[in-house]
């Protein structure tokens, strides 16, 4: 088939054993490349290297940091912040996740209330 196939566009026949694997040219790359930048030689067989890493994430999906825990430190900054600025609602529970709902409107004197009656039939919306 290599024959036909090479006489068909007249180029030489290359055998397969001359052709050199992949992983060796590879290899040999990333062998060369890791010592020019100072990094550690990873064998071919191990896993990581190319690929994008959409599998799932071990800290519990899409990014959102998963189980960090925070430092001593940390945890006295934001008890700080809370006794000086109060809790500004960062939590997770539900009731914190809820829309706050407007504030009554203020009684409107009778006066501005026939002036926005009037506006609103000059409209056409009454």
């Amino acid at each position: 088939m290599r024959k036909k196939r090479a006489a068909r566009f007249g180029i030489p026949v290359v055998e397969p054993s001359a052709i050199a694997p992949k992983g060796d040219a590879d290899s040999a790359a990333s062998t060369k490349r890791a010592e020019r930048f100072g990094l550690p030689v990873k064998p071919a067989g191990e896993g990581g290297g190319k690929g994008k890493g959409k599998g799932k994430d071990k800290s519990g999906g899409k990014g959102k940091g998963g189980g960090k825990e925070l430092s001593e430190e940390d945890k006295a900054k934001i008890a700080e912040r809370k006794n000086r600025f109060g809790d500004l609602g960062g939590g997770d529970d539900a009731s914190s996740k809820k829309r706050k709902e407007a504030p009554a409107a203020a009684p409107v004197d009778p006066e501005e209330e026939e002036r926005r009656k009037k506006r609103m039939a000059r409209f056409n919306q009454a």
